[in-house]
């Protein structure tokens, strides 16, 4: 007499269990995250030590391949990883064909794949944020690092956004003398004047245009503390200001254009690893059901 005890209890477990194993789906996202965050580490680690501290260039082509190819690498092998796990310990129900549960096996890794996603998007929003407005502050800069340079202004910078174009505006040539003695600006109103033509040209450089009376009226500020003729100060002024708007929008237009590459990169990536992740799972279904080792894991 055959003993059906188990049979039966076993299908009543399975009747009142839900197809969706999350146990299995929280396991391999978990696992994911956490290849995903060691590698990245480890590649940050990579990259940032083979940039030199002293020449100040910024990384060649090659480096950003190396870093896109790196970056696609982590992400896919990481949720393909989680994926393998998810289907491995998923409960599989037998009241389905090979080819159905096959299919719920990657379904499930796509599930990971998505709770994965969200944990990513949740752990690097702040971090977005800090750098989007890191890189807004350093193309400012940058733009008022290159007009300082273009008007042959070699000094460090300060506090203020655009330091080495106030210093660019303010030198003193070798053809005008500064005004001494009561009539020279003490050294408080050298910096007020510094600090609000700072604040002008971060504000014109964000419209993209300085107009012609916040123009004139740095000039007027140029040639009362270096002694220079009202014309040749609007001269310079003009120059150097050109030159710092120009500088600025071209770094928009970089910074746009390198934010439509990442997406586009980033976006591409994600379905890569989403259709990895699908394929993963069916395996580690596949290795569960033939109860094979981790050794020949991709066969």
């Amino acid at each position: 007499m055959v003993d059906t005890t188990n049979v039966v209890v076993a299908g009543s477990r399975e009747q009142n269990r839900s197809y969706v194993d999350w146990a299995a789906i929280i396991a391999g996202s978990v696992l994911a995250s956490a290849i995903f965050w060691i590698l990245m580490t480890f590649g940050s680690a990579l990259g940032l030590g083979s940039l030199s501290p002293y020449t100040g260039a910024p990384p060649g082509l090659m480096a950003a391949l190396l870093a896109a190819v790196w970056v696609v690498f982590v992400v896919v092998s990481s949720y393909m990883a989680g994926a393998y796990v998810t289907g491995r310990l998923r409960h599989r129900f037998h009241d389905a064909t090979e080819r159905e549960s096959n299919a719920r096996d990657g379904l499930h890794g796509l599930a990971m794949w998505g709770l994965t996603v969200l944990i990513s998007i949740v752990l690097t929003a702040g971090t977005l944020t800090s750098v989007l407005k890191t890189g807004a502050n350093a193309a400012a800069l940058g733009a008022g690092a290159a007009a300082g340079a273009a008007a042959g202004q070699d000094g460090q910078q300060g506090g203020g956004m655009f330091d080495l174009v106030t210093d660019a505006l303010f030198r003193v040539p070798a053809t005008a003398t500064a005004p001494k003695g009561d009539a020279a600006p003490d050294a408080a109103m050298r910096s007020q004047t510094r600090e609000e033509v700072d604040r002008i040209l971060a504000r014109g450089v964000t419209r993209g245009e300085i107009v012609k009376e916040d123009r004139t009226y740095i000039a007027q500020l140029v040639s009362r503390e270096t002694g220079m003729p009202q014309a040749e100060a609007e001269q310079r002024v003009n120059t150097v200001i050109d030159k710092t708007v120009a500088d600025a929008k071209k770094a928009a237009d970089v910074a746009r254009k390198t934010a439509i590459m990442v997406a586009c990169l980033l976006a591409t990536t994600l379905l890569v690893a989403g259709a990895g992740s699908f394929f993963a799972a069916v395996r580690g279904g596949d290795h569960r059901d033939n109860n094979r080792d981790l050794g020949p894991m991709w066969y």
